[in-house]
């Protein structure tokens, strides 16, 4: 982008009067970089302090706030907390039932248990909150997971691994539970499929989605693996919940590539929620991955 400023004022006195759309077009958007910026449009139309406040407090917008490891999300629709030390126990999301819902648990260690993870770094952003972990002689990559709140409904889990190795082995898994209900299995192109219980699926037949429909709420849970990001699922009921289990990152890693996969989460009204669900999978499948810096 070329930005005249001064320059630009001295070149549009030279040129007035011998290019009147060149004078119309300073005067209409004013000495500003070209493109002018939007707020230039603004101060003409005499709401510049208004809109400027309007595009400031879009981009200072805080929607996670973190104490210590733990990050609260409280949206209309999608409330609840994680701890970042401990992935594999999810996001836990409130409702009006007595226990919390455990969504999203991704497991950057294949055993989770009791020991923390070894966190490198950590911030929210926006609708974002972002962590990284260390490569360890147990892990031999080092994964990335950001925790991204999608509106209206949504929460979206991007995963990302890398390793400083000639080779090593990213896979991992991502976990959601929910309360005894009914489980709808969604296709790539968004139809209903059977449902089969506890084995892997790797198929092209496989589910890339599922819709929950809990007992007791008024809320339906659609989760969706991004079809590009698809290497298996396994539906099951555990505990007498039933429970979807994604697997990703099958291909072996080697140093200097980064690989990602999303996961996203939308809270639906029940009524019509198959018809909501598969145009969401749809929209999820044609969205554009874009990380925050």
């Amino acid at each position: 982008m070329q930005n005249y400023g001064h320059r630009g004022r001295s070149w549009y006195h030279q040129r007035r009067g011998k290019d009147r759309s060149t004078e119309a077009f300073y005067d209409t958007f004013g000495l500003f970089s070209v493109p002018a910026p939007l707020f230039a449009l603004a101060a003409n139309s005499g709401v510049f302090s208004l809109n400027v406040r309007i595009l400031c407090k879009s981009f200072m917008k805080t929607y996670w706030t973190l104490t210590d490891t733990v990050a609260r999300l409280q949206q209309p629709h999608f409330t609840g907390e994680v701890d970042i030390l401990f992935p594999w126990h999810g996001f836990f999301l409130e409702t009006r039932l007595p226990d919390k819902i455990a969504l999203l648990k991704v497991f950057t260690r294949a055993s989770g248990g009791a020991t923390p993870e070894t966190l490198v770094d950590s911030y929210q952003r926006g609708t974002d909150l972002v962590a990284t972990y260390a490569q360890t002689p147990e892990r031999n990559v080092r994964p990335q997971v950001y925790w991204r709140f999608v509106e209206p409904s949504a929460l979206e889990l991007i995963l990302s691994a890398q390793t400083s190795l000639l080779d090593s082995q990213p896979a991992t898994a991502l976990e959601s539970a929910l309360p005894a209900g009914e489980m709808v299995p969604l296709s790539a192109d968004a139809k209903v499929v059977q449902l089969t219980l506890d084995g892997w699926q790797t198929d092209d037949s496989a589910p890339r989605a599922v819709l929950f429909r809990p007992a007791g709420l008024e809320l339906s849970y659609l989760e969706m693996v991004h079809p590009t990001d698809f290497a298996g699922v396994q539906l099951s009921i555990i505990d007498g919940l039933p429970t979807a289990r994604w697997h990703l990152f099958p291909e072996r890693l080697e140093k200097g590539v980064i690989r990602r996969g999303r996961v996203r989460g939308v809270m639906l009204p029940r009524a019509n929620d198959l018809q909501q669900a598969q145009k969401a999978l749809i929209e999820f499948a044609h969205s554009a991955l874009t990380l925050s810096t």
